[in-house]
Order: structure tokens, then C-alpha cells, then sequence
């Protein structure tokens, strides 16, 4: 491995039923639907408009972070350093769609012939960085004041859920789901943001998705939580916003949404696709 640096210069909806297959290569899908400006100074209720400067990232690692990626399968979506991040090994990528964007105080090391993002590596890219960490602390700071919503407590068993309306907030103290299915009913403006308190273990499970759009899942850890994602049969969806949280994700199962933490590993054949932004419906 070697270091190199290179520098750049309300809503009509369309209701559809949305289960993701674990197929290989299939990655986002495009829904239809009307969106209006969120208002300026106040939570949206759009997830990606309240991601701000963060919503083009299928990974960031945040300040004072560390990102390990190691064999992928896939990476749709540009890739973050942020400042102090710590990030020393970056290969064995087969298909990179996105940009690397890094820190000028980031410890990066990557593998040329095996980490090669159509967009490019962009060094010294400071104030993008800044502005994405600056989004994602609003960001969390907005989840932090819709409370903790209705409480699954330790979620280890199949769930239903239903939406009651543009904003569903679920707590949850853990979740354990090992060969289950989290089914999600709704339309692709509703907003589910889940508050999970403590770990996090994703195997071998399932998300099904009628009607609501993968880019309006929102799994907020406000806690130093540990975050693990695995296994080829895994189907899941969402972007995992933690500032403090470490993110374990491995094997080539399918992953719709983006990994935004504090820590992020990431190998084993991964893959992630960063949700395609809603198409608007004709006038």
C-alpha cells in the first residue's frame, strides 16, 4: 500500500410495494413522487434534505473517526475522510461510482490499482467535510428533539410497522434480529427514524419496504453504540446516522442507505448503494 494525495480543483405521492431482492447489482430504485422545499430553519421531514451537505455520502467517516475498507463488491455513492480520521487501508474495491473525498488532517492510505472511484480522490477537501459534519450534528440534533416516540424496547422477533403519518419515531433499547423481517407500511414521503439506544445486530435478516422509500429510514444512535451488519442473506435499508457509533459491516448482502459514524469497517465483499433521489411525478 502506498499514500498519495491528488487534488480537484405537502407532498402527491405514488404508492408502491418496495421488497428488496438480495440480488446482486440491484441497488436503489427510483420512486415518484412530488417534493416541496422544506422550510428553511426547521427539521424536514425529507430525510436527505435534512442530511444537507452529508446527503451525497454512502460512507463518512466523521472527525476523529476511522474507516477501514477492505474488499467490496460495490460502493455506489461518494466516500468521506473527515478531519483527524484515521483510514489505513482502502482496497479491493470492483466498482466504485462516487468520489473519495479527504481531509487534509486525515491519515489516508489506499491501494491505487484497487481503489479507484470514478469521481476521483480529492484531498484537501476541508470545507466539504466540515459542512457534511456540520449537516450531520443538525441532523441529530433534530432526531435528538422528536423524542423517543413509540418504544419497541428490545427488538429481537419479526415487526410490523405501520405509518401514522409524515413523521413515525420508534425507540428501541436494542435489536437482535437474527433470520427475521422488519416490514415497513407507509408511503415514500413518511418519514420512520428509528432510535436505538444500544447495540445493534443485524444477521441474515430482512427489510420490507411497502410503499416507503429506503432514503426515508433513518437509524439514529445517540449513544456510542456498536453496529454490526452481516451475513449474504442480510436485505437492508436506511442510513445509519450515529456520531459516536462503530459500524461493522461485512459480507455481500445488499444495502440500500448510507453508514454516517464515528467508526466505520466495512469488508468482506460488501456492498452499499447510496438511494437514488425521488423522481418528480409530471404537474
Amino acid at each position: 500500500m502506498i499514500s498519495q494525495k491528488r487534488k480537484s480543483g405537502d407532498f402527491m405521492t405514488n404508492k408502491r410495494t418496495t421488497i428488496f431482492a438480495a440480488a446482486t447489482g440491484v441497488c436503489h430504485v427510483a420512486l415518484a413522487v412530488v417534493l416541496s422545499a422544506a422550510a428553511a430553519g426547521a427539521c424536514s421531514n425529507d430525510a436527505q434534505t435534512q442530511l444537507g451537505s452529508a446527503n451525497s455520502f454512502a460512507l463518512l467517516a466523521l472527525s476523529n473517526g476511522s474507516m477501514i475498507i477492505n474488499s467490496a463488491t460495490s460502493i455506489t455513492g461518494d466516500v468521506g475522510y473527515s478531519a483527524y480520521v484515521t483510514s489505513t487501508t482502502n482496497q479491493k474495491v470492483s466498482g466504485f461510482t462516487g468520489t473519495a473525498y479527504v481531509a487534509s488532517t486525515a491519515t489516508f492510505i489506499y491501494m491505487p490499482a484497487t481503489f479507484q472511484p470514478t469521481g476521483g480522490i480529492i484531498t484537501g477537501a476541508d470545507a466539504l467535510l466540515s459542512a457534511a459534519n456540520a449537516s450531520v450534528a443538525d441532523a441529530a440534533s433534530c432526531y435528538a428533539a422528536l423524542g423517543s416516540g413509540t418504544s419497541l424496547g428490545n427488538v429481537t422477533t419479526s415487526r410490523v410497522l405501520t405509518s401514522g403519518g409524515a413523521v413515525n419515531v420508534y425507540s428501541m433499547t436494542s435489536l437482535n434480529l437474527n433470520g427475521q423481517t422488519l416490514t415497513l407500511n407507509g408511503t415514500s414521503t413518511d418519514l420512520f427514524l428509528f432510535v436505538v439506544q444500544g447495540s445493534f445486530d443485524w444477521s441474515q435478516s430482512q427489510i420490507i419496504l411497502n410503499g416507503v422509500s429506503p432514503s426515508q429510514v433513518v437509524w439514529y444512535f445517540p449513544n456510542a453504540s456498536d453496529v454490526t451488519i452481516n451475513k449474504a442473506t442480510t436485505v437492508f435499508a436506511g442510513t445509519i446516522l450515529g456520531p459516536t457509533a462503530s459500524v461493522d459491516y461485512h459480507n455481500p448482502a445488499q444495502f440500500t442507505g448510507a453508514i454516517i459514524a464515528q467508526s466505520i469497517d466495512v469488508h468482506s465483499a460488501f456492498n452499499i448503494c447510496k438511494p437514488a433521489p425521488p423522481v418528480p411525478l409530471p404537474m
